[in-house]
């Protein structure tokens, strides 16, 4: 250290009026991971007063010859076997810190350049002989007015250290005469798992962050957390799980009460739970009331918002729609799509040995619209036909079934008089596809009409 003994002028007096001190978080996450920041704040903490008689100015112009040092305790090596040469309250090591960056945080200060470089301690014992750090100074002329600071910012800061306190101290002075000004210690940091950053929860309190710098929530983790299992018990008693509170519900949120299982309370009543089934992959059930039986109320258990899928066989080689079940997804009604690996494949089987039951409103045929590939399911016709004639039904042979379910004469008159071949028949029109009716029933009479009635099946149940 300099021994100049020159007395100092009332300029660099203002110095030692100045206040050096961090602002924001003091705590340095020990992961050996993170890249810590820390903010210090120089502020001319000059006031005006009198001085014999005369007005003394607290504005304060730093000159080159100025010197800003930020001193921090280093380890001078991490794990070493000589216990004095790693210190319990060092920030970090040599090794880490000479990778750490200044810089000048506050916009206006930025503008102008500045010398920086790291430093050791000129000290060769006592206390402050494992310091290191960083001095800065303007290159040009910088006043700074009453109350007015500079803010410098250290980044890249890591530590793997154990938890505990580090201590950092501050010198300003002017150039050849740092002996005639105090070393000041700074505020205490904190080398913890857990960080603190300001925060605007609510407009009041901080952030925490574990294992991680900066935090952006209330609980910022970076990594797992854990929380005690168990039923949580009404109103937020007992304390067990992952639990709310005011704006939102003390007795609502997540526990788990068993091995592979969790649970999802509302208003502390069970309203869904999470089971591992060995072999056969999770199970879950959803609940109306404190019950272990399922809901068996009408209300709604489990709704998809808007034209949503519920999708089944989800990772199987399928069609892309194949197993969805939708509201108005592909048509105007509820859809189900069949099981398949394409969409000629589609299958859908009900287990119904007690039967099935199809409600509709048959005294509206317009809403009595069952349909199988766009076709109704059973059709029936009642024809006039010539005797004999062949009549073209018009009804497709490759899609439907077809029954005589029944006929009608009022002028037939049999011919009995010899052989004949007599036929009321359904067969295919092989020109047109369609179903016919052949009608061929001998008579005496000169004009013999029948009415036939026809059902027709669709090909599907069959």
């Amino acid at each position: 250290m300099s021994t100049d003994s020159t007395p100092l002028t009332p300029e660099e007096e203002k110095l030692k009026n100045f206040i050096v001190e961090f602002y924001g978080p003091t705590n340095i996450l020990n992961d050996g991971k993170t890249e810590n920041t820390l903010t210090i704040g120089v502020k001319n903490s000059n006031v005006t007063f009198i001085d014999n008689g005369t007005n003394v100015v607290p504005d304060v112009t730093l000159t080159p010859q100025t010197k800003i040092s930020i001193w921090f305790a280093v380890s001078k090596t991490q794990g070493a076997t000589n216990a004095l040469q790693e210190l319990p309250w060092a920030v970090t090591t040599v090794d880490s810190f000479s990778k750490t960056t200044l810089s000048v945080g506050s916009k206006e200060h930025a503008k102008i350049e500045w010398d920086r470089k790291q430093i050791t301690s000129p000290w060769k014992s006592g206390p402050y002989s494992d310091i290191t750090g960083w001095e800065i100074s303007p290159k040009t002329n910088v006043t700074l007015l009453s109350g007015e600071h500079i803010s410098l910012v250290l980044t890249g800061l890591k530590t793997s250290l154990p938890d505990g306190p580090c201590f950092a101290y501050s010198l300003m002075y002017t150039a050849g005469k740092e002996n005639q000004f105090p070393m000041r210690q700074l505020s205490t940091l904190q080398k913890t798992p857990v960080h603190l950053s300001a925060g605007n929860v609510g407009g009041v309190g901080s952030n925490v962050g574990i294992g991680k710098d900066g935090a952006e929530v209330t609980l910022d983790v970076a990594g797992g957390a854990r929380v005690r299992g168990g039923a949580p018990g009404a109103y937020g008693q007992n304390k067990n799980g992952y639990f709310f509170n005011s704006p939102g519900d003390n007795d609502s949120g997540m526990s788990s009460s068993a091995d592979g299982q969790l649970e999802f309370y509302v208003n502390a009543k069970k309203a869904i739970q999470i089971n591992e089934q060995p072999g056969k992959g999770n199970m879950i059930n959803m609940y109306s009331d404190d019950s272990k039986e399922p809901n068996d109320n009408k209300g709604t258990l489990l709704g998809l918002q808007g034209k949503s899928v519920l999708e089944f066989g989800v990772g199987e080689p399928k069609q892309g729609d194949n197993g969805k079940i939708g509201y108005q997804t592909f048509s105007d009604g509820l859809d189900i799509v069949g099981a398949g690996a394409d969409a000629n494949s589609r299958k859908i089987t009900f287990h119904a040995e007690g039967g099935v039951n199809f409600q509709f409103d048959f005294n509206n045929p317009s809403k009595s619209n069952f349909r199988i590939a766009g076709q109704p399911p059973m059709k029936y016709l009642s024809k006039v036909v010539a005797n004999p004639s062949n009549l073209d039904t018009g009804v497709p042979y490759s899609q439907y079934q077809a029954a005589i379910a029944g006929f009608y004469s009022s002028n037939y008159d049999l011919n009995e008089n010899k052989g004949h071949v007599w036929s009321l028949q359904l067969r295919q029109n092989v020109a047109t596809g369609n179903w016919e009716i052949r009608l061929n029933m001998p008579h005496d009479g000169s004009n013999d009409n029948w009415t036939i009635d026809v059902l027709f099946f669709h090909r599907a149940f069959f």
